[in-house]
């Protein structure tokens, strides 16, 4: 049941449309690079949503798994992209890189390549830092009868933690919900006042009535797109809640359409999505942090609170990029099969395939691994075959930026039998298996096949015991502990919950908490530890 006001937003959400304002881009730079392997590049990459269990056969399928692994370490061609003008340090730098450096002149059906973009570090941990960029943050929270008592208690504590870690320049908006919603205060910037205003109204906060989680996740929103100036900023929603949302938009579906409609095709805010203990909507809340291009954080029990807030805000402390998009373009001769991403993509001029990234956190790495076929040639030749062009917000900056690279391969009637393979496309081949095993687990899970779910669990650990690279080797851990947890009574209480949040992890590339309180943080920065740290101390 959609009561009349969540009606009114719903139709306006399928005729909202934002408009996208144009920037001259600040410059731009084009890097050849030839297959090979960086040894400076750490392991990560970006990932496929799994459909059916072929898929991961697919990826198993690779010819890499033929080749050495002490042989695959043995090689290594370093290719970095040109260096950026004097005073103009990129916030992402971009490579690129295929499986194997050299290919047969005749018809190639199936090759594998992968465009790495790493995220420039921060000069701190992004809390009191002159330069960063500042950020807009609207806090939405549950305060319905569920959250009475600890929860409350410390979702305030978290919140306090927030309003005690920003600077003055940014801006911090409150708004709780039960069966109504209401704004405790507006954007206000967190100076001396502004703080103190905001200690004041969060500390009054109480529980009441039911779970209007639509209507508050639209009240957020719209504080956001209200904003006047939001060039060099960043913005973002959390919205936390302990319940099912049982007023207002209660269809996953429904409200996902709601908020992709509401937030536009270019968003310049993102939304986080927090679901306390085990009685939570994990699929609404993880579908909505999906469309809102943030994460979805499993907050197991209520003294993860305040270290769940810390860990998120210390990534939103430090962007880098907004509103990304990466362009693969291929070349005559070439045909890109299969591009290992869930995020949006469309198919542009000249059959070149755009993904929308959202954005990145200093120290980050994205990986778009992608599979191409190479028509027959006639002679031995040196052959570019797709440009990686990415278009991002500077949000220091506050200026659009474009760079590029050029994948390129030798074909050859030589004997390559014995070449050696990039040992970091494997690796990424390896993440996006284990992050398919976790879905196709949860899936078998869902229809009540526990056994199914730890063969397809066990199956896929197994098969990457040969790899014996900490990045594998830890994610074999992971696969276990999800294993651990293919039980109808643990799964409901737990494991669903615990899994969609590796596998999100491990398909976005970025730490959450479930990942970081277990020992298997990945991805963690610098900035996150340190909240997450000084959380915990409290």
């Amino acid at each position: 049941m959609v009561d009349g006001k969540d009606h009114l937003l719903m139709q306006q959400a399928k005729s909202f449309k934002t408009s996208v304002s144009t920037a001259t881009f600040s410059h731009r730079h084009q890097t050849s690079i030839m297959g090979g392997e960086d040894k400076n590049v750490p392991v990560p990459v970006e990932v496929p949503q799994a459909q059916e269990a072929q898929e991961a056969m697919d990826v198993a399928a690779d010819p890499v798994e033929a080749v050495d692994a002490a042989a695959v370490d043995a090689a290594a061609v370093v290719v970095e992209p040109d260096a950026a003008p004097t005073g103009q340090a990129e916030a992402v730098t971009l490579s690129a890189r295929t499986q194997f450096p050299k290919y047969t002149t005749g018809p190639v059906e199936q090759a594998t390549g992968c465009v790495h973009m790493v995220a420039a570090e921060s000069t701190d941990d992004g809390e009191d830092s002159d330069t960063r960029a500042s950020l807009d943050l609207v806090a939405v929270i549950d305060v319905s009868g569920s959250m009475a008592g600890d929860k409350l208690a410390l979702a305030k504590e978290a919140l306090q933690f927030i309003v005690q870690n920003l600077k003055p320049t940014d801006s911090l908006c409150v708004v709780s919900y039960h069966s109504e919603v209401k704004t405790e205060f507006a954007l206000t910037k967190m100076d001396a006042a502004g703080k103190a205003h905001a200690t004041q109204v969060i500390n009054a906060l109480r529980t009441q009535g039911c779970t209007n989680l639509s209507g508050g996740l639209f009240e957020g929103i719209r504080h956001l797109q209200q904003r006047q100036q939001t060039q060099g900023k960043v913005g973002s929603v959390m919205l936390m809640t302990d319940g099912m949302a049982n007023e207002g938009i209660r269809n996953t579906t429904q409200l996902c359409d709601a908020t992709r409609g509401l937030m536009g095709e270019n968003p310049d805010f993102t939304v986080y999505t927090f679901g306390y203990g085990a009685s939570h909507n994990v699929d609404m809340l993880q579908n909505l942090s999906e469309v809102g291009g943030g994460m979805y954080y499993f907050v197991e029990t209520n003294d993860m609170i305040p270290e769940s807030f810390a860990h998120c805000l210390g990534g939103l402390l430090t962007v880098k990029a907004q509103n990304m998009k990466l362009t693969l373009t291929p070349h005559d001769g070439v045909q890109i099969t299969k591009v290992h991403t869930s995020r949006p993509t469309q198919t542009v001029a000249h059959n070149a395939i755009q993904v929308d990234l959202s954005d990145m956190q200093a120290e980050e790495q994205r990986d778009l691994v992608f599979h191409f076929k190479l028509d027959k040639t006639v002679d031995d030749l040196s052959q570019a075959i797709a440009t990686a062009t990415l278009t991002y917000m500077d949000v220091e900056a506050a200026t659009f930026k474009e760079t590029s690279c050029v994948f390129k391969v030798e074909r050859t009637t030589a004997d390559i039998s014995e070449q050696q393979a990039d040992s970091s496309i494997q690796a990424q081949l390896n993440r996006i298996e284990t992050m398919e095993a976790m879905q196709r687990a949860m899936r078998h899970a869902e229809s009540g096949d526990f056994r199914a779910a730890r063969q397809s669990i066990e199956h896929t650990s197994a098969r990457l015991a040969q790899y014996a690279d900490a990045y594998t080797t830890s994610m074999r851990s992971e696969l276990a502990a999800c294993s651990a947890v293919m039980a109808p009574t643990e799964y409901r209480s737990k494991g669903m919950h615990e899994i969609r949040s590796r596998a999100q992890a491990h398909e976005r590339q970025r730490a959450n908490v479930t990942q970081a309180a277990s020992g298997h943080d990945h991805y963690r920065t610098k900035a996150k530890a340190a909240l997450f740290s000084k959380a915990k101390k409290k």
